[in-house]
């Protein structure tokens, strides 16, 4: 008995190609008897049934042989009907073979495929839907005899959508004069990669996907090329690995709709989960300036010593708190919005009173710009109007979508919102009893180390969200003061999109350039240049000096670290990775230095 030993726990990245779906190979591998032809079947999985079928092809007189990844089929010798009990019972989808048989010679002989480990599954459903389109079926000494000689295309009637029983219909019905129209048919990707390869080979197959699949029979089908899907249960495996474990995974070669329904049940996943993360984010930044305020009167507990007292505390610190954030959210919003508004409107007049001249200025050196003069003379209004009219469903479509997840992100921040101030205010009693399961859980040391990691962590994180916000209103100052006295328009505004921009780390001062570049822009260019040398400056000062000193100090850490943390943040998770890196090399730098500094005591040494 073999064993396969996995040590697990890491974060998931790299890059994989996802092979074909065995599910949708072993039907393909079979339509291929439909034609007298070669076909050449792309990304074809080597797995064991992918081998019984290619043995039970060879048994009815096809040629098979592999080209990498290619399987080549040449059916143009089949001379067989009959498929032996011990290749039957290779595997259980064996049966799938019936169909396709029937339809190329009319008649086939099979004895019942072989059970599986999922336990016995009756093929009464594949005979039914055989019988239907003309079949006739008997059982003799355990195999099973069909004669179809006249098929006729019908109406095939599936008590249940059964994946095996709606591909053997389809393949059979391609055999059939006429029509066939299967109900309740099953919807699974490899249906719809069955279709598509029939309607390759110059068959007309419709409605795979869904409940009713119409075949049109008796065509003539040929031979090609075609490149199977990519195997979603495996991408699907893949898939909830990273999202198990983290990090990240890119899968190639996988079509993302036959995941969606994956997809969709970790989307519901995080979505059930997803206020009480933001709950939890929220009431970590809304607690920094409680803690403030909550030290500023603790007089109260001094002159009138309460149990009360401490929840009122609490309770009118965090009422400051939100009041506070509220204004400012306010604040931000009144100079920056407004002014906004204003410069698009100004880029839309610039743009209208002074487009000829600068196509003339390009034109003036030496560029073509007839195209553009034609297409802005000849833009027909009209017609863009009738497009949108005529798209006015998938228009609407996308506002409804955009609109689902414009409440589904202000659902999650009010709900969050409600659970950060419900943490808030019991914060001290989470707190304790965090702390009583880890020593109920845990060895005492351990339990000991575990808070007192959990104490610096928070210390740390706590002081780089103060230090960040420091230096980014240390930031805005600079830049108000810089834009004022220099004469430069939307001082304000662009101060405080920069400061509010720099609370991420190195990079949002950068969005906050491009967007004061535009706003400036818009009065004179000229001008907006000379911004950007005020920024570059300004930002060397901020990057070298006051960055590093404000936010690395508040953190423990130093300069060089600093810069090391957003950069290895930067490259592992981006944004997010740049703002949550600076304190975690804090924490570890805090740890590592604790210990080495035990470790030295312990052996007498002081090194200088």
């Amino acid at each position: 008995m073999c064993e396969l030993l996995v040590e697990g726990g890491e974060r998931l990245y790299g890059e994989l190609t996802i092979q074909g779906s065995k599910n949708s190979v072993l039907p393909i591998l079979a339509a291929t008897l439909l034609c007298a032809d070669t076909c050449v079947i792309e990304n074809c999985p080597k797995l064991r049934d992918v081998d019984a079928s290619v043995a039970i092809l060879r048994h009815l007189g096809c040629c098979t042989h592999w080209e990498d990844s290619a399987l080549v089929v040449d059916t143009a010798r089949m001379d067989r009907a009959v498929v032996p009990d011990a290749l039957m019972r290779e595997m259980r989808s064996s049966v799938i073979f019936l169909g396709a048989i029937l339809a190329r010679c009319k008649e086939a002989t099979i004895c019942y495929p072989g059970g599986c480990e999922l336990g016995p599954r009756p093929i009464d459903l594949h005979l039914s839907a055989l019988s239907a389109l003309g079949a006739e079926i008997r059982e003799t000494g355990g195999e099973l005899k069909c004669r179809g000689g006249t098929l006729l295309g019908s109406d095939v009637y599936l008590p249940m959508p059964s994946v095996g029983a709606t591909e053997n219909a389809l393949l059979c019905a391609c055999g059939a004069d006429g029509v066939t129209t299967i109900y309740n048919a099953a919807r699974e990707p490899e249906i719809v990669d069955l279709q598509n390869f029939i309607n390759a080979m110059g068959g007309n197959v419709r409605g795979a996907g869904g409940s009713i699949i119409t075949v049109e029979g008796r065509r003539a089908l040929h031979g090609g090329k075609y490149r199977i899907i990519a195997d979603r249960i495996v991408g699907a495996t893949y898939l909830c690995g990273a999202a198990r474990f983290g990090g990240e995974v890119c899968l190639r070669s996988v079509d993302p709709r036959p995941l969606s329904t994956v997809a969709g049940a970790l989307s519901m996943m995080i979505g059930l989960v997803m206020p009480l993360i933001a709950g939890g984010i929220i009431a970590f930044i809304l607690n920094v300036p409680m803690s403030f305020f909550e030290k500023k009167i603790e007089w109260l507990n001094l002159r009138h010593p309460s149990k009360l007292l401490p929840r009122i505390k609490s309770a009118l610190s965090l009422i400051v708190t939100l009041v506070l954030v509220a204004l400012a959210i306010c604040f931000v919003g009144r100079v920056i919005f407004p002014n906004m508004a204003e410069s698009i409107k100004s880029i839309a007049a610039i743009v209208n009173d002074n487009y000829q001249s600068w196509i003339a200025l390009a034109e003036s050196y030496g560029l073509d710009m007839s195209g553009v003069r034609a297409w802005i003379m000849n833009f027909d209004w009209e017609k863009l109007l009738q497009g949108l009219r005529d798209n006015s469903g998938e228009i609407l479509s996308t506002a409804t979508q955009a609109a689902n997840s414009v409440f589904g992100v202000v659902a999650n921040i009010g709900f969050g919102l409600i659970f950060a101030i419900y943490i808030l205010l019991n914060k001290r009693k989470l707190g304790r009893q965090a702390k009583q399961l880890a020593y109920a859980f845990l060895k005492k040391p351990w339990a000991d180390e575990v808070c007192d990691i959990a104490s610096l962590s928070y210390r740390t994180f706590a002081g780089f969200l103060s230090g960040q916000c420091l230096e980014a209103v240390i930031l805005g100052m600079m830049f108000f003061i810089t834009l004022l006295v220099g004469g430069f328009p939307y001082a304000g505004s662009i101060s405080v999109i920069i400061g509010c921009m720099s609370i991420i780390p190195f990079v949002g001062a950068f969005i906050g350039m491009a967007f004061g570049f535009l706003l400036i822009a818009v009065t004179r260019l000229e001008q907006a240049l000379w911004f950007l040398v005020v920024f570059f400056v300004i930002q060397q000062i901020e990057g070298h000096i006051v960055y590093p000193k404000v936010v690395g100090s508040s953190v423990g850490l130093p300069a060089l670290w600093t810069l090391l943390a957003v950069v290895v943040g930067g490259k592992v998770s981006g944004i997010f990775g740049i703002i949550l890196f600076i304190p975690l090399f804090s924490v570890i730098y805090a740890l590592v230095r604790r210990s080495v500094y035990s470790r030295l005591k312990k052996k007498n040494l002081k090194i200088s």
